[in-house]
Order: C-alpha cells, then sequence, then structure tokens
C-alpha cells in the first residue's frame, strides 16, 4: 500500500515540478525582456542628450509689458488661458486612450489573444510613426478642423473596434486605427494650444495642454476601474468609445467653431 500510494503521488509532482519550472522560466524571460526594454530607453535617452547641443533655438526677446506679465504668483503665470479649451478635449481623449494602456494585458488574457497584444503597441508606433508627416501637412494645408473632426472620430472607431476584437487581426487592426487617430490628435492638438497663444507664452501653453492631459491619463485607470466591474472589460471599452465620439461635440463647443481665427498675438 505504501508503494502504491507512492507511485500516484508521482505523476502529481512532476505536473508541479513541470508548471514550477514553466513558471520561472516566464519569470526569468519577462525579466530578460524588461531589462532590454530598460537599455533601450536608456540608450534613447543618452542619443536624445547628445543631439540636444545641436539644436539651434533663437531666445525670444521680451518687451517690458510682457516681462511684467509673467512675473508674480498668480494662475496665468502657470496656465495659458488660450490653451484651456484644447486642452480640455485633450484630457478627455488622453483619458480614453489611456484605458488601452492600462487594461490591455488583462483584456488580452479575457479574451485569449495575450499573443497578439504582445505587439499591439508596435503595430500603433509604427502607424503613428508614418501618419504624422501626413497629418502635419494636411493640418497646414487645410486647417485643424479638417484634422480634429476626423481624427476624433476616427480614434472612436478604433475604440470600438478594440472592444469587439475576437480575433488576433481585428485586435491589430485597431492598433491601426487607434495610431492614425489618436498620433493626428496628439500632435495637432499641441499645435493648436501653441497656435492659440501668443508667441511669448508658447512655453506656458505647452504645459497647459500636458497638465490636462495628464489629468486624463492619471483619472483613466480610476474610472475604467470602477466601471470594468459592472460593465466588463468589452462594455467599458464601448462606454470609452462613446465617450471619444462624444468629444466630437466638446471640440466643436469649445474650439472648433471658432477655429480660422487670427492668432493671438
Amino acid at each position: 500500500m505504501p508503494r502504491a500510494a507512492e507511485a500516484s503521488r508521482r505523476p502529481v509532482r512532476r505536473r508541479a515540478d513541470a508548471f514550477a519550472s514553466c513558471a520561472i522560466t516566464a519569470a526569468v524571460e519577462a525579466s530578460m525582456w524588461l531589462r532590454c526594454c530598460d537599455i533601450a530607453a536608456a540608450a534613447a535617452s543618452a542619443l536624445g542628450l547628445a543631439i540636444l547641443p545641436l539644436l539651434s533655438v533663437k531666445d525670444l526677446e521680451l518687451t517690458d509689458a510682457q516681462r511684467k506679465e509673467v512675473r508674480g504668483f498668480k494662475l496665468s503665470g502657470y496656465i495659458e488661458p488660450r490653451a484651456v479649451p484644447i486642452a480640455l478635449v485633450a484630457m478627455v481623449l488622453y483619458l480614453c486612450y489611456t484605458s488601452i494602456i492600462s487594461f490591455l494585458a488583462l483584456y488580452s488574457e479575457q479574451i485569449q489573444l495575450v499573443g497578439t497584444a504582445s505587439v499591439f503597441f508596435l503595430v500603433y508606433a509604427t502607424v503613428v510613426f508614418v501618419a504624422r508627416p501626413f497629418v502635419g501637412r494636411w493640418f497646414d494645408a487645410k486647417g485643424e478642423n479638417a484634422v480634429m473632426y476626423p481624427a476624433i472620430l476616427i480614434f472612436a472607431v478604433g475604440l470600438a473596434v478594440f472592444s469587439q476584437a475576437r480575433y488576433g487581426y481585428v485586435l491589430l487592426l485597431a492598433a491601426v486605427i487607434i495610431g492614425i487617430g489618436y498620433g493626428a490628435i496628439q500632435s495637432s492638438g499641441q499645435t493648436i494650444a501653441v497656435k492659440t497663444s501668443p508667441p511669448h507664452r508658447m512655453g506656458l501653453a505647452t504645459s497647459t495642454f500636458f497638465v490636462f492631459a495628464d489629468i486624463g491619463v492619471g483619472l483613466s485607470p480610476f474610472l475604467c476601474g470602477l466601471a470594468i466591474p459592472h460593465l466588463g472589460y468589452r462594455g467599458t471599452y464601448v462606454a470609452v468609445a462613446i465617450v471619444a465620439a462624444g468629444s466630437l461635440l466638446l471640440y466643436y463647443g469649445l474650439y472648433g467653431r471658432h477655429a480660422g481665427h487670427s492668432r493671438a498675438s
């Protein structure tokens, strides 16, 4: 009897050992991948630092009135009011995009597309890299509304496709659509913030844009985390797609209907 019991335990132990071995291997591979990412990030930072001295940027000559404007402790010394409308739109859209960053890993596990999800952002980044030069040219030729309205709509469609992905190619299709839409929103939104502000406050306009964008980035995991237990991942991403589509009205009300006016001086 003791020998029979011991023999029956051996397959269980073998399975446990195999499971532990797989877990250790996966942990080691993940650690090596993260280390490679850290090395690549450090190399990119070093390259940027090396290029920085080669840039030629002329300092703005400020008038006495402009110097007086930025002195003292006041809200307008830290926030550019003219950039706030587009920054509010960016806050909502960045919130929508960050829902992908925050929960892609868990969502892909649920829909059993972990392998495909591992290249999601590679596809997204490639599309953004290829599309942005064309977006910039279209922005200069046709104006901000000709870019922002389609970009917001495309982004919302991409989120809707993302929410319904059941096959790998659908998930990657969502990455392509989101890359086109959100990539255009990022660059064009920042350009609008600078365009609507006086030249001597361009730095404040840029920081204002990203302050509100960062608020959206920070709120997204919290709000989506509250929604997921009630709506599930798919339902939450459908809701996020609806919010993104609703940003069309927000953009129109806060900036789009006034677009084309002369730049602030």
